[in-house]
């Protein structure tokens, strides 16, 4: 009878699928990602439910937001998160929409390793005593990673070398160098832009000549214009720092170490940057329409042509012969009188015809007197 009850309370009141779905595995180095998994044979909602590591479960900040639905043994993995998983341990937490917690993993330092102590002790019957004082004495000396033997002891070898503002797709990124032969620790240093806003690069390593490669979660970079500098967990500058006025997009600024100066370059995530950008202009052809030039003028204003109609203001003698001229370097402009030329004025012509028509009445006047006498 009791075994009818329990099973009829499971029918009426399902238990919930939310511990079949886990942290399946994650990566804390550049990129990193987290994946959860869905062990059950059931699909569960996720949405509203959150991944946050223990600074962000601490400080009880909302962490990635998931949505959608997981199906029976899919793993789906998460790239783009607000905080950062610390390379010296953290602890990933998965809640429901409820803020219950369904799921934890806790990660230790990756130089720990459980192994040391079965093997110092082959024979735990001759030294019981001997085993767990040698073994933890051994173990912080002989496998710390932080600081290694060639730590970096300052931050002057730090080069920011490149920054990606416009990409073509996917994240911006920005791009260090560790310029020496030792490694350098990144520990919580942070990106600040032109406007103040922070980004934080974690906790990582850097190996000797190596680069770091940041990439941005969201649009943080301007296209316009903006800066960008690199400040330690103390906010101490470190490095260089760039300031630009545009972009170009899928280009980004390189610094070129032997020129010490900055320039637009091919992007080269990781490695070592390429060469400046040239922009070679394409020659423009000559233009084929428009007005022709006007061509100069090959004279001066053409002479005016002498009138060939109307009475004539002046008689012409073309017999006489001109005098010379002194040459001039003036243009002279003809008005229609041929240089050289003689005319005489028609007052004078019209004097000499009034002459000869006096003396024809005169000799008509004389023949009407004389002809009575020529008829006697």
């Amino acid at each position: 009878m009791m075994a009818l009850v329990i099973v009829i309370f499971f029918f009426l009141f399902p238990q919930p699928s939310f511990a079949q779905v886990k942290i399946h595995d994650f990566n804390y180095l550049e990129p990193e990602w987290i994946e959860i998994v869905n062990q059950g044979s059931t699909q569960v909602d996720i949405t509203s439910w959150s991944l946050r590591d223990e600074n962000a479960f601490i400080k009880e900040q909302s962490g990635l937001i998931l949505s959608g639905l997981i199906d029976p043994n899919q793993i789906i993995r998460y790239e783009d998160f607000t905080f950062d998983l610390n390379n010296t341990g953290d602890t990933i937490y998965l809640h429901d929409q409820n803020n219950n917690l369904v799921d934890s993993l806790i990660y230790p330092l990756p130089s720990i390793t459980p192994t040391a102590t079965p093997s110092a002790t082959p024979t735990p019957t001759a030294t019981p005593s001997a085993t767990p004082t040698a073994t933890p004495s051994a173990t912080p000396s002989a496998t710390p990673s932080i600081p290694p033997p060639n730590y970096c002891q300052n931050y002057d070898h730090i080069i920011l070398t490149e920054i990606m503002p416009s990409p073509l797709n996917g994240n911006e990124w920005i791009e260090i160098l560790n310029n020496d032969d030792c490694i350098t620790l990144v520990d919580n240093w942070k990106i600040v832009d032109d406007s103040g806003k922070a980004r934080n690069l974690g906790t990582t390593q850097i190996p000797p000549f190596s680069y770091f490669v940041y990439k941005i979660s969201s649009y943080y970079l301007n296209n316009d214009s903006d800066s960008i500098k690199i400040l330690d967990s103390n906010n101490i500058n470190i490095g260089n720092t760039f300031s630009y006025t545009q972009t170009k997009k899928g280009y980004s600024f390189s610094y070129q170490i032997d020129d010490s100066q900055w320039c637009l370059t091919e992007e080269s995530s990781g490695s070592d940057n390429n060469s400046c950008f040239v922009e070679i202009p394409t020659p423009t052809a000559p233009p084929t329409g428009g007005p022709k030039p006007t061509s100069p003028p090959t004279g001066g204003p053409r002479p005016t042509s002498p009138p060939t109609g109307g009475p004539k203001a002046s008689t012409t003698f073309t017999s006489y012969k001109t005098p010379a001229l002194s040459p001039s370097t003036t243009d002279i402009e003809d008005e229609g009188q041929v240089l050289g030329e003689i005319t005489f004025s028609d007052s004078n012509h019209n004097s000499s015809g009034k002459n000869y028509l006096s003396l024809f009445f005169i000799f008509i006047g004389s023949i009407f007197l004389l002809s009575p006498l020529i008829v006697l």
